[in-house]
């Protein structure tokens, strides 16, 4: 049976007011509310009664009910299959969605692979094989319905598609789609619209689904902002996790409606009434009775049914007698509702309590069921207490709330452990068969009531090979499964730390890393075993390093390799990963030789155990490349990289975070080198792989898109190169908030390319900005702090401010010179005493080249 809506005239009329086109832009328009207060009913009912009768194109996005849709491209694909059966045309949108198709898997488009029936878009891609024909595609597209207006106005994409990667295409998917829906309001109104004071209409259901740990909703608010003409509705349980960290220019296209509360009486009283309880002193007291609140009342609606249903008579106020005085409605209301049914039904409803979901086949494992199953299940669905699951073909789900309460006495049986075992023993087998995790996670569920300890050695067996793989997804969802309120302490223990682990590794945001830091103080702070000690001083000494809290960091290190030499070989493998992180530590310090220190320490112990061809090898020649590469000495560095790589692509393969880590390396000494194309081409590699890793916003992405910008502005590209830079800026900005090292970096950044432009203000400005972080993060005593000096006096000098120039360029220099930078001291020194000749001051501009002398004598003998 379907469900009624429950009324709500007010919000209907906000949503039918603001679908009226006045030619001016629409703000997206978000309903909040908690689960059972009518977001879904409220979308339903505004199909049903505004969209359909006006014949309004729409297309409705529901994350709860199809999980599927979640990833962008999903989310795109239905948007543009909704609104296609309303004659909305998206061509470029086809035929780049084409393309994503054929780069992301590698397959030949065919009519029997691709997965949107486009018509004309095989046809254009066949015969085409890189794309590289625009006059061609052009044509093809004109197959399409395209304009020519249209096709000159597409010709940015059309010309770039050749070059373009799989990622570069999906990041332009949205826009794309944004753009034809724009036109299609604009040159396609009179064939779509029948009513041409109508908008077309984006709505999202259960949007709270794009925003959990592992999802993102990045795509999704790109296509929501680019789209100001057509009317866009957010359905979600909480408020937008996103919404006062992003830029005003986003907060501007919000309009929070009222929250969705209880229902007003008369609102109440016309759901009632839709459910055929008609007599005015029954919907009366159900109001009073639910205070008319929604999920109350269609238990009360649906009691009253089956009461009509059973005993064929109406239900009336005596039905109802006595809630009022019970400690929990709800509990109530579902006790009523369950005693309503017949005995067969309700032995079946309580066996099926057990699973999470339920199929036929497994509640033939729980127990002898009857034939009836089928015309039961049937029965239980239109009474909303089951819904077909939305995954797992014929798999059911009980609804939250009955199955909740029907635990609590499944919890009191005998025959609670063994049912669980039965369930673990099923899951575990298909997962042998079939390695799909669904069957996996239910195993792990069930087996932590009937076997604890072996359900955590399973889940941490097979969650680490995920997060080894960067599986964040499947890895996150099996945590979820694991019911972490019922494990004893250490268990719990361990689940948190794979919790921590994950955070900490998908670096999402600052506030996702400070819970990771508080769950891994926590398990410090309790610790009784001095192996797991070592190990969670040692990730958390890891996790201060990414927030750049070096002096934590450095502490938590030294105290892991104390009780890791105490309970270990001096020669152990997990010594020698501590000397490499402390190492970095150091290098992030500023202090080069000593970080060079533990990185060859680190090595040593390495080769003594593993020998030159190990993945554990390669990272120690990478960490010696990069501290070479700050000091200068880039060649050197090159043949470290060169090692590094060479292991690590035996090892791994083309596709793996080492492997992107090293192109990435290699890239900066050769743009150092000014071989920028060549530079571009290892960072392109970089960025390919680690988008594919880890998605679009993670710290190892913001510095491909750092390293691409820093290229493409001594290409003299300003366009992309400002673009790069801006993009890494505000995934730094996300993840971290303001003060972090990467921020500084990417203002730092930007003032260059400003710099570069002529714009020296500008240059100043975000220059400034970066340095006052910089100071903030590492004090006045840092290499960071005499690359800003640096690049501040030149700005300054440009300026005309040579006085203050000469200054700053002095004090760069002598830091340079102190930290034995040896080719940025004299690079500094040498503008200074250029400098100093310009303004006739021929003596101190000698002095300063004895100084670089000096300089270069005592390079010379350190090598």
């Amino acid at each position: 049976m379907k469900r009624v809506f429950v009324d709500r005239i007010q919000e209907l009329r906000h949503l039918n007011h603001a679908l009226q086109d006045d030619g001016k832009e629409t703000p997206v328009l978000v309903f909040t509310g908690i689960g059972g207060m009518g977001k879904t009913a409220l979308r339903i009912a505004f199909e049903e009664q505004i969209l359909k009768p006006n014949k309004v194109p729409y297309a409705v996005l529901d994350y709860d009910g199809d999980p599927n849709l979640r990833p962008i491209e999903a989310t795109l694909s239905a948007i543009r299959r909704q609104l296609g059966r309303h004659k909305v045309k998206t061509p470029v949108f086809d035929f780049l969605s084409a393309r994503y198709f054929e780069l992301s898997t590698g397959v030949r488009l065919s009519a029997n692979n691709y997965p949107l029936e486009l018509e004309g878009v095989i046809n254009i891609l066949e015969g085409i094989p890189f794309v590289s024909n625009v006059t061609q595609i052009l044509h093809g597209l004109s197959q399409l319905g395209l304009t020519v207006k249209e096709r000159v106005q597409h010709k940015k994409w059309l010309y770039r598609i050749r070059d373009m990667e799989p990622h570069e295409v999906l990041d332009a998917l949205p826009e794309v789609l944004a753009e034809d829906l724009e036109e299609a309001l604009s040159l396609q109104s009179p064939e779509i619209l029948k009513s041409s004071s109508c908008r077309i209409a984006l709505l999202f259901d259960a949007y709270e689904h794009l925003t959990e740990l592992h999802s993102d909703d990045t795509y999704h608010r790109k296509l929501l902002l680019l789209t100001p003409h057509l009317l866009k509705v957010i359905f979600t349980r909480d408020a937008l996790r996103w919404e006062h960290r992003y830029p005003k220019e986003w907060q501007d296209k919000l309009i929070h409606c009222t929250a969705l509360d209880n229902l007003s009486p008369h609102d109440a009283k016309a759901f009632l009434q839709k459910k055929n309880i008609e007599k005015s002193d029954l919907q009366e007291y159900l109001y009073q009775l639910t205070s008319g609140y929604p999920l109350h009342l269609e238990l009360c609606a649906d009691i009253y049914r089956e009461i009509d249903g059973v005993a064929h008579r109406n239900a009336g106020i005596r039905d109802f007698e006595g809630v009022a005085e019970a400690k929990n409605l709800t509990d109530e209301l579902i006790n009523r509702l369950l005693r309503q049914l017949k005995d067969d039904e309700r032995d079946l409803i309580e066996l099926a309590a057990y699973p999470r979901w339920f199929s036929q086949e497994i509640l033939e494992i729980l127990s002898s069921v009857p034939e009836s199953v089928p015309r039961i299940l049937k029965k239980l669905a239109g009474l909303s207490i089951v819904s077909p699951h939305p995954e797992i073909p014929e798999a059911y789900v009980i609804r939250k709330e009955i199955r909740e309460f029907l635990l609590v006495r499944q919890r009191k049986r005998p025959s609670w452990k063994r049912q669980h075992e039965k369930l673990t023993t099923f899951h575990k087998e298909r997962w042998g068969e079939t390695h799909a995790y669904h069957y996996l996670r239910e195993a792990l569920y069930h087996g932590c009531y009937s076997n604890p300890e072996d359900s955590v050695d399973l889940f941490e067996d097979e969650f680490f090979k995920l997060q080894r793989k960067n599986r964040f997804g499947e890895s996150e969802s099996l945590l979820e499964a694991m019911p972490i309120d019922i494990l004893s302490l250490d268990l719990k223990n361990r689940v948190d730390y794979a919790r921590a682990r994950l955070m900490a590794c998908m670096a999402q945001s600052r506030e996702s890393m400070r819970v990771a830091e508080n769950i891994y103080e926590k398990l410090i702070n309790s610790a009784t075993d001095e192996f797991a000690l070592c190990k969670y001083l040692f990730d958390l000494g890891h996790l201060l390093r990414l927030l750049a809290d070096y002096k934590r960091s450095l502490e938590y290190f030294q105290r892991s390799l104390a009780i890791a030499t105490k309970i270990l070989r001096k020669e152990h493998p997990d010594v020698a990963r501590t000397y490499d992180e402390i190492g970095i530590v150091h290098r992030m310090k500023g202090e080069y030789r000593k970080s060079l220190e533990y990185h060859h320490l680190s090595l040593g112990i390495t080769l003594k155990i593993y020998g030159e061809k190990h993945a554990n090898a390669a990272l120690c020649y990478n960490s010696i490349g990069i501290n070479y590469h700050d000091l200068g000495e880039k060649k050197k560095a090159l043949e470290y990289y060169q090692k590094s790589l060479k292991i690590w692509q035996t090892i791994h393969g083309e596709e793996h975070q080492d492997v992107a880590t090293c192109y990435n390396n290699i890239g900066i000494v050769y743009k150092n080198w000014h071989e920028y194309d060549t530079a571009l081409e290892y960072h392109l590699r970089s960025l390919a792989i680690r988008l594919k890793i880890y998605g679009d916003e993670h710290p190892e992405v913001a510095m491909s898109y750092t390293n691409l910008g820093n290229v493409y502005k001594w290409k003299n590209d300003y366009e992309k190169a400002m673009d790069f830079h801006h993009k890494a800026l505000a995934i730094s900005l996300k993840i971290y908030g303001e003060e972090h090292p990467d921020v500084a970096g990417s203002y730092n950044n930007i003032g260059d390319v400003y710099k570069q432009q002529g714009a020296y203000q500008k240059a100043l400005d975000f220059h400034q900005k970066g340095f006052a972080i910089e100071r903030a993060v590492f004090g006045e005593d840092h290499p960071r702090i005499a690359i800003s000096y640096y690049n501040i006096a030149e700005i300054l000098w440009r300026l005309k401010d040579t006085e203050k120039a000469l200054e700053v360029m002095r004090k760069s220099g002598d830091m340079f010179r102190k930290f034995q930078i040896s080719q940025e001291a004299t690079q500094a020194l040498q503008t200074l005493a250029g400098w100093l000749e310009e303004k006739g001051n021929r003596t101190e501009a000698e002095e300063v080249r004895a100084e670089i002398e000096k300089i270069r004598i005592d390079a010379d003998v350190r090598e």
